[in-house]
């Protein structure tokens, strides 16, 4: 997950998004310490708070219970991917010019992810449309406050 804060919190920009984010924002380079160039699934906290609030509004009408819950996004993109989506973002806004250092030189690419589990043939993924909003909420914050 990722999102803006919506306190000072230090810990969230440890997050991928969030730390990518305020890399790119700042023009500072960044250290991808990863050995692969992995798929993930990827969600905004927008979209998380909308899926536990249906889910609320669910169980109150419903009166049921279950002890398992699911959730995903559709969101599933390589961190390349991911860099490439953000440096689209902020540098078309900025011009900031971003070196990008991995610390593994050579990042293979994966396939996506699928989904083998028995579960998901019942279980789909959210749609979350409140992605690119989170992402630009959070180049904004970063911006801002000159992280």
């Amino acid at each position: 997950m990722f999102g803006y804060p919506k306190y000072k919190n230090k810990n969230c920009w440890r997050l991928l998004i969030n730390y990518l984010t305020e890399k790119f924002v700042a023009g500072k380079p960044v250290n991808i310490k990863t050995s692969k160039n992995v798929y993930k699934t990827y969600s905004s906290m927008e979209s998380f708070y909308f899926f536990l609030y249906k889910l609320i509004k669910y169980f109150n009408k419903n009166k049921q219970t279950i002890t398992i819950i699911n959730y995903t996004s559709n969101k599933n993109y390589s961190i390349t991917e991911i860099i490439d989506l953000l440096k689209k973002k902020i540098i078309n806004n900025k011009k900031l010019n971003i070196k990008i250092k991995p610390i593994n030189k050579k990042l293979k690419k994966t396939k996506k992810i699928k989904f083998q589990s028995l579960y998901q043939k019942r279980i789909k993924p959210v749609n979350d449309s409140f992605f690119d909003k989170e992402i630009n909420y959070l180049i904004n914050y970063c911006q801002k406050f000159k992280l």
